[in-house]
């Protein structure tokens, strides 16, 4: 995941910072408004989460192993 990171976050920053040089033009009258500084937040604390799941699931041996934990944690109402 950290590999391919710059290269997913890099897509997104081109994209940010078009739609903010685009709206920056006096011609453009577009309906469509968004906070470039936010998206890229969101973008990073979406990439922390799964990392996290998936640093997570590499505790366990194989899927069984986390299907098993997976379902007592289900029966405890906590996280695995």
């Amino acid at each position: 995941m950290d590999e391919l990171w710059p290269h997913a976050y890099g897509i997104i920053d081109y994209l940010t910072t078009l739609y903010e040089l685009q709206m920056a033009q006096e011609w453009v009258r577009s309906s469509l408004v968004f906070d470039a500084g936010l998206m890229r937040e969101y973008a990073k604390k979406q990439f922390a989460i799964r990392k996290r799941q998936v640093e997570r699931g590499r505790r366990y041996e194989n899927a069984a192993e986390l299907d098993e934990a997976w379902a007592r944690a289900v029966e405890r109402k906590t996280s695995f």
